[in-house]
């Protein structure tokens, strides 16, 4: 039997890239999906695996749209995992938020009067005085029960797997330096922070590459127990598969690979989270560059002065948005015009740059 040429080529196998090949294919494409090391070289292959949403206030059309996301997370993943046979390590078991002020305590009884319509109905949102093993909150804790995580490494095999079983063609250690020199007629970028190389004459400011650092304990926690999150640092257990803590914000560094003293400051953080936590051994150190653009939200369009398109960016939502933006830039390409955040497209972020040319640091 003849293989069928692919048409449609895809630089860069992390979420958004794999996403994008899984909805393409669905979608009748021939898909190859070229990357430069292996699949979830980069930020998709780290540890944590946090999908939340936004404060349920003040609600927009992105909260609208990432709230999807979030609710057709399950049936994705389920689908990849009977396609592959590999598990994601998906699971919705929710997420703890502990009060420090009474002011903070007020705001989250308002926004439990609002989650029955703003969630509808799918998700809740209750105020509790305290929670076994928890360090105490003495104005108690959030927990809402959106939130799901997923273990990265195995959700991005399984999707490459998918792929794979269903005809795709996934060439590792197999770099790009020109998007013309590939044979397949529509080209998608969707190599993280390597899609600066891509772009050299886009604003310099339109890129930049964000450290983040995180940590896998060897400790099992019972099945269901919430993750928990403060002041940007997670723990979230994986089952068996341990502990994942993280992660750090950095825009300064040198060393992208490198765990430092910024690490132990998280792991202390955990630990007065989750006490028990403070005997646990670290099994691994994990250390990445995550990709953010003009805005910190994706980044989706027809490329200018080119026939390639892109699908990028996300920081810290790209596990949870990878999937939806897939089926976005699907429809895209076949020329439908979608339903998406106005601040997802591409002309969105280089409009930005132009209005507000500044280094991201100052953001």
């Amino acid at each position: 039997m003849t293989m069928q040429q692919s048409d449609v080529a895809i630089v860069g196998a992390g979420i958004f890239g794999l996403s994008a090949a899984w909805a393409l294919q669905k979608s009748g494409h021939q898909v190859a999906v070229y990357e430069a090391g292996r699949i979830g070289a980069g930020a998709s292959g780290g540890l944590v695996g946090a999908l939340s949403p936004f404060m349920p206030e003040k609600w927009t059309t992105k909260k609208e749209f990432q709230l999807k996301a979030l609710l057709e997370a399950q049936e994705f993943w389920d689908e990849v995992a009977s396609v592959s046979g590999l598990p994601s390590g998906y699971h919705r078991l929710g997420r703890l938020l502990p009060l420090r002020t009474q002011k903070h305590h007020n705001q989250a009884q308002v926004r439990a009067q609002e989650v029955p319509l703003l969630w509808k109905g799918q998700a809740s949102w209750d105020v509790i005085d305290v929670l076994e093993g928890f360090a105490p909150s003495e104005f108690g804790f959030v927990y809402e029960s959106l939130s799901a995580r997923l273990n990265p490494r195995q959700a991005i095999m399984a999707l490459a797997e998918a792929i794979r079983k269903k005809g795709g063609k996934i060439h590792e250690a197999h770099p790009v330096e020109d998007l013309r020199g590939l044979k397949e007629g529509t080209k998608i970028l969707a190599a993280g922070h390597n899609c600066r190389a891509f772009t050299p004459k886009w604003p310099v400011e339109f890129w930049s590459a964000v450290k983040g650092q995180s940590a896998l304990l060897d400790m099992s926690l019972p099945q269901n127990t919430p993750m928990i999150f403060e002041s940007g640092t997670y723990v979230v257990p994986h089952g068996s598969g341990g502990v994942a803590v993280g992660s750090t914000s950095e825009y300064d560094w040198s060393d992208p690979k490198a765990c430092d003293e910024k690490l132990d400051l998280v792991l202390r953080k955990a630990a007065d989270l989750y006490p028990s936590l403070k005997d646990a051994q670290v099994k691994e150190r994990w250390a990445g560059l995550r990709p953010r653009a003009r805005l910190p939200d994706p980044v989706v369009g027809k490329m200018p002065d080119s026939d390639a398109w892109i699908l990028a960016g996300g920081f810290k939502i790209g596990l949870a948005m990878g999937p939806i933006m897939g089926e976005i830039l699907t429809s895209l390409i076949g020329g439908k015009e979608p339903s998406f955040p106005e601040s997802y497209r591409l002309e969105h972020h280089l409009e930005r740059c132009r209005l507000e040319p500044r280094d991201p640091l100052t953001d």
